[in-house]
């Protein structure tokens, strides 16, 4: 085996050449086209990115939205409940005064009923003392006694009672 540096040469001239040739074909026909393929991949991410920014941005717009809707709800509850504990409140009150003033009319009517009770007791203990004052009287005068005679009695006794 004799190398000839002729033919090593231009071996290594025509392998430059055809690395060159490969490469302005390969730049012509792949570099392209997958340089154009990465670009609009590129444009679609970037796209996409958009898109899923601006669907971020709405879906915080709608978080606010729900947060200030819940706030609103929470509020809106608090009056109820506070209205409802003042209602409920003054409807309390205004029983506790109606039973007060009922309970108060039925004391004075039983206070009342009282009263005329102790009045008619009295009149019929006055009646049935002076009856059996007339008729102690009467056993002991062992006289008759008249109408008159009897009220005199009576009216003294209680007089002096």
């Amino acid at each position: 085996m004799s190398f000839d540096l002729k033919e090593i040469g231009f071996n290594l001239l025509l392998n430059i050449i055809n690395i060159i040739i490969l490469f302005v074909i390969v730049k012509l026909i792949v570099y392209k086209p997958v340089k154009e393929f990465l670009d609009k991949r590129k444009a679609k991410i970037a796209e996409e990115t958009q898109k899923a920014e601006k669907l971020m941005e709405t879906a915080n717009e709608t978080l606010s939205e729900k947060d200030r809707l819940i706030e609103e709800g929470r509020q809106k509850g608090e009056e109820l409940a506070n209205k409802a504990y003042e209602e409920a409140r003054l409807s309390a009150d205004s029983i506790i005064n109606e039973a007060k003033k009922d309970a108060k009319a039925i004391r004075q009517k039983a206070e009342a009923e009282i009263a005329a009770e102790k009045e008619n007791m009295i009149k019929s203990s006055k009646d049935e003392i002076a009856e059996l004052s007339v008729s102690i009287a009467e056993k002991i005068l062992s006289r008759e006694i008249n109408d008159k005679d009897n009220q005199k009695i009576v009216d003294d006794f209680f007089a002096e009672v």
